[in-house]
């Protein structure tokens, strides 16, 4: 969970996967930058705090840099869940994306409901999450994965990584010969 000055909300944000019906193995919310109390509420929240080190590339740079950390200890098939820090997920979240991954997807997007707004920004978030629901009604299937909040199977995380340094856009994070080797585990969510 990559976050900056979310000392308000980070609590909410960590409570709501440690209270998931499947919650996950480890919590890790990567300071970026900090100015405001957020390592210290995401702490007692529970979550263990990462500080991203020399990061210009806000949040994409903050996951990259936990990524590099996480991805060589993991096995191809555990399961990564990347979500913004001012977001809550729903208790069962994590349950229905074990299980579509489970069933042969690689990834599993959320669906968002807005509080109440406060302030401008969070009004057009609001609205776009409402012009967002008739896709999702009529096809039964989310189109894109945001960062609000997404699941991901590692090995799919490992193509991706691999593809960028010829295919994708921005600097590569690593090249097919330094991609780590999975490892075993019994536990799919890290």
């Amino acid at each position: 969970m990559p976050a900056r000055n979310e000392a308000e909300r980070i609590g909410a944000a960590v409570a709501g996967l440690l209270q998931q019906s499947v919650p996950p193995e480890r919590v890790i919310v990567v300071s970026d930058n900090c100015t405001d109390e957020t390592d210290e509420a995401a702490r007692a929240a529970g979550a263990e705090v990462w500080q991203s080190v020399g990061n210009t590339d806000k949040k994409a740079g903050a996951l990259n840099q936990a990524l590099a950390r996480l991805l060589p200890d993991l096995d191809d098939n555990d399961l990564i869940l990347v979500q913004d820090a001012d977001s809550v997920l729903g208790c069962d979240f994590a349950r229905v994306a074990l299980e579509r991954i489970r069933a042969g997807v690689d990834a599993v997007g959320g669906v968002f409901v807005a509080n109440s707004p406060q302030n401008l920004l969070e009004h057009f978030q609001a609205n776009e999450y409402v012009r967002y629901s008739p896709e999702l009604s009529r096809t039964g299937r989310v189109m894109v994965l945001t960062g609000t909040a997404a699941a991901f199977r590692v090995g799919a995380l490992r193509k991706v990584a691999i593809a960028r340094g010829s295919d994708l856009p921005g600097p590569p994070e690593t090249s097919t010969t330094d991609m780590p080797s999975p490892r075993t585990t019994s536990s799919p969510w890290r």
